[in-house]
């Protein structure tokens, strides 16, 4: 990605995940900040085909997403969201950097 770019990652199907861990391995000289967004009501058939876009929204998150210039691991623990969706977006200010993206989940019976 490059200044002034945003990207969205795919989206993730949450439903019955208590506890979401996400990592985001940024390399480069990016400044700029992600956000992890959730929707009530985006729609997707099994093979992932988008069927309502939905809206949403930015999860209020206790620690900084912002990476500075420099590499950065950024780890998301998650716990308890309500919404059946997650994805994560990043707006790009400056640099040129590459985010890979991962993500776990687990259900608690």
């Amino acid at each position: 990605m490059t200044a002034n770019d945003t990207i969205t990652s795919d989206t993730l199907h949450i439903l019955n995940l208590d506890n979401i861990n996400i990592q985001l391995n940024v390399t480069g000289d990016a400044s700029g900040a992600f956000e992890v967004q959730v929707s009530s009501d985006h729609q997707e058939d099994q093979e992932g085909n988008v069927l309502v876009e939905g809206e949403w929204v930015a999860v209020p998150l206790s620690q900084s997403t912002d990476p500075d210039g420099d590499d950065l691991v950024l780890v998301i623990d998650l716990n308890q969201l309500g919404a059946p969706w997650l994805r994560i977006q990043y707006t790009n200010d400056s640099g040129d950097s590459v985010v890979d993206g991962f993500a776990s989940g687990k259900g608690l019976m």
